[in-house]
């Protein structure tokens, strides 16, 4: 292994020694035996595409892509013994990130990434075999977010819990993978997506405020999540900028709309109208239960003074 790609044509270690010692035959005698691997002339490498691909197929909701088939081990009781075996491999504090090496391999050589384009997330939802079924989820769920209208966003948060459950955008294997912490990235930028646009539509007619202070009661209790949506949103898609990925650039652009192009304008012209005319803030620029910011440390140095007396007087 190189960089992280593996290479499937090497002998390991422990298959030189197995041969070392003449027992190749015993060993593929047992493979089959325990996970139904059975061909005429077999491989490591063979043996490997079959139970990945086996355990893909068996938590894939649905069809397995026809493509995938002829990998599928036949006999069920054998193939979930493969996918124990597999998931135990991947789970391995000490082995998974040969199994991501590995894995990542075989799914460039399957074409995986063009094989599964057409399946949904809920297809998916439970899939941890390949780190393409990952950016496959992402971008459904992206898509979703961006058309907005319908998207069932409950639904969505689950899936998102759902993966940050899993193996590859798990958090708690993001120190020792720069894709792991940009995986966990993305499901944190679009949930906040998410939540960015779903009280965008709660606000679709725009912002009024009678008053100043009703205006600063609005933004104190929820408009300011606005604000904190978009910065979260950006953060974390930072955070898949050094992948060079481009799974989160079209989502970044709608929100940069959304927040420059109708969150600012609007928050600024029902602002506007509560700082114009006679009675305006302008005119004062006072709201009630409110302190002035050059009156702001008075104000409060005396609070704290008082507390600290009380204290000493107790």
């Amino acid at each position: 292994m190189q960089d992280g790609v593996a290479n499937l044509d090497a002998e390991p270690k422990a298959c030189s020694d197995i041969v070392a010692n003449d027992l190749m035959d015993s060993f593929w005698v047992l493979v089959e035996q325990e996970m139904g691997y059975r061909d005429a002339a077999p491989t490591l490498r063979d043996f490997l595409f079959r139970i990945l691909v086996t355990d893909f197929s068996r938590t894939v909701s649905g069809a397995c892509p026809a493509q995938l088939s002829h990998f599928i081990i036949s006999d069920k009781a054998r193939a979930a013994n493969a996918s124990v075996f597999v998931a135990g491999w991947r789970s391995h504090m000490q082995h998974f990130a040969s199994y991501d090496a590995l894995s990542g391999t075989v799914a460039r050589e399957l074409g995986l990434s063009a094989v599964i384009a057409g399946l949904s997330a809920e297809s998916l939802a439970e899939t941890m075999t390949f780190e393409e079924v990952e950016r496959r989820i992402i971008q459904d769920l992206k898509g979703r977010i961006i058309a907005g209208a319908g998207a069932d966003m409950d639904t969505l948060r689950g899936l998102i819990a759902r993966r940050r459950d899993g193996h590859w955008a798990n958090k708690l294997l993001a120190h020792s993978s720069a894709t792991t912490r940009a995986l966990a990235s993305c499901y944190d930028a679009l949930e906040a997506a998410a939540s960015f646009f779903e009280l965008k539509e709660k606000f679709s007619a725009g912002f009024g405020f009678a008053t100043a202070e009703a205006g600063l009661a609005a933004y104190q209790t929820e408009l300011f999540r606005f604000d904190q949506l978009y910065r979260q949103i950006n953060h974390a898609a930072d955070g898949v900028e050094p992948m060079g990925w481009a799974l989160l650039h079209e989502l970044r652009e709608r929100i940069e709309s959304a927040y420059s192009g109708w969150f600012v304008p609007q928050l600024g012209s029902a602002w506007s109208k509560v700082l114009e005319g006679k009675d305006g803030l302008l005119s004062s620029w006072k709201v009630a239960a409110w302190v002035n910011q050059p009156d702001f440390f008075e104000h409060t140095s005396w609070r704290i003074w008082m507390r600290g007396s009380a204290g000493c007087l107790s």
